[in-house]
């Protein structure tokens, strides 16, 4: 059977820190985009404070409840990170339209080993440098 790179990568994968970024802009709120995403609260939190890491620097401004009840706005990052996003889910979207017949020997091959990756594969590497969260390790690796 040959691989269907169209179907494989065709549809709008989202990433769900990605997913829940974008809910918590259109909602003005973590615990509605947690809501709205069929997740708790803490996972919701837990993948804006994975973004944040990541990025360097806070993506969602959080404000405390009170009267009014609270609620959460994206910062300049988290707006920044979301624009990227949507750039780079409309490059892959042409990059898989310009694909004849979604088949492309090196594509193909790249994205046979990336449907079977996994974080929890375990790969050999060799640890570069190591740099630490609150909540999560970042590291580089030489694979």
């Amino acid at each position: 059977m040959a691989l269907d790179l169209s179907s494989a990568l065709g549809q709008d994968i989202v990433d769900k820190r990605i997913d829940i970024l974008q809910r918590v802009d259109h909602l003005g709120s973590i615990s509605k985009a947690a809501r709205s995403a069929g997740i708790s609260y803490k996972a919701a939190w837990q993948a804006i404070e994975t973004l944040s890491t990541l990025a360097g620097e806070p993506v969602v401004h959080k404000v405390v409840g009170g009267s009014d009840g609270g609620g959460a706005q994206l910062t300049a990052s988290g707006k920044a990170i979301l624009e990227a996003s949507a750039t780079l889910s409309k490059i892959r979207n042409q990059v898989l339209n310009d694909l004849p017949n979604g088949q492309h020997r090196t594509l193909a091959t790249l994205t046979s080993s990336a449907v079977r990756m996994s974080v929890r594969n375990i790969i050999p590497c060799k640890v570069l440098e190591m740099k630490g969260g609150l909540s999560m390790e970042k590291l580089t690796l030489e694979v």
